[in-house]
């Protein structure tokens, strides 16, 4: 089977696909480590079908580990708003990256 470092994916997550767009679909941390990990588009969100995604992503499993809440319908960090919010959303997914790479956790491609 072929794998990818989570580390990578949550880099990915931070640096190409965190959008600072109000309501955009990759604008929470964890949306853009789905869409990082390859489970989540434009069209499965818009189509209101990515939760059960969230079952099968790895990259959320880490997250929700770190102690990050990923569900959809409760805030991340309570207290930030606007750039300032995605500023921390952007760090946490560093935060998260260092501690996948200091772990050495890969996850399937």
């Amino acid at each position: 089977m072929k794998t990818r470092k989570l580390a990578d994916v949550l880099w990915e997550a931070a640096n190409v696909h965190l959008e600072s767009t109000p309501n955009g679909y990759r604008q929470w941390s964890c949306n853009a480590a789905l869409v990082a990990e390859g489970l989540l588009t434009l069209e499965i969100f818009s189509n209101g079908k990515f939760e059960g995604r969230r079952d099968r992503s790895k990259s959320d499993k880490f997250l929700r580990s770190l102690g990050c809440d990923t569900r959809t319908d409760a805030p991340q960090f309570p207290g930030f708003f606007g750039q300032q919010l995605q500023g921390v959303r952007y760090m946490w997914l560093l935060l998260a990256m260092h501690v996948a790479e200091d772990e050495g956790i890969e996850i399937p491609a």
